[in-house]
C-alpha cells in the first residue's frame, strides 16, 4: 500500500515490511489508502525519528490503512516481526535490479 509525504510517493508496503524514508524539516502531511484518519500531518525536525503504524483492513473488498502514531520501543518490536524486501521502483518507470535502498541506522 503505498505511502505519500506531501502527495510525493515515498515508499509502500505489503504485508509485515516497513518503509522509510528521509524527511526534510518542516511541515509534512502523510497520506495512505485511508478510510478514516485522514492525512496525517506533523512538523519533522532535524535528527528525529518518527513512528507510524500502517493497519491495514480490507472493507468491502477495497483496501483501508489506518496511521497511528508509535512510540520507538512498541516500533522496534514491530519491526523485529518484519519481513524483509526490497523493491526500488518507480510508477511509469523500469525497476532497478541494480540499486540497493539505503537508509540510516536506526
Amino acid at each position: 500500500m503505498e505511502i505519500r509525504d506531501n502527495a510525493r510517493l515515498v515508499g509502500a508496503t505489503r504485508g509485515r515490511t516497513f518503509a522509510c524514508w528521509l524527511a526534510a524539516p518542516g511541515e509534512h502531511q502523510i497520506t495512505s489508502v485511508d478510510d478514516d484518519t485522514g492525512p496525517t500531518l506533523f512538523l519533522a525536525r532535524a535528527g528525529r525519528h518518527y513512528w507510524l503504524h500502517q493497519d491495514v483492513e480490507v472493507l468491502g473488498g477495497d483496501l483501508h490503512a489506518h496511521l497511528d502514531w508509535i512510540d520507538e520501543p512498541t516500533a522496534a518490536e514491530m519491526l523485529e516481526a518484519c519481513t524483509r524486501r526490497v523493491i526500488v521502483s518507480v510508477p511509469g518507470h523500469d525497476d532497478r535490479t541494480d540499486v540497493v535502498a539505503v537508509s540510516p541506522a536506526l
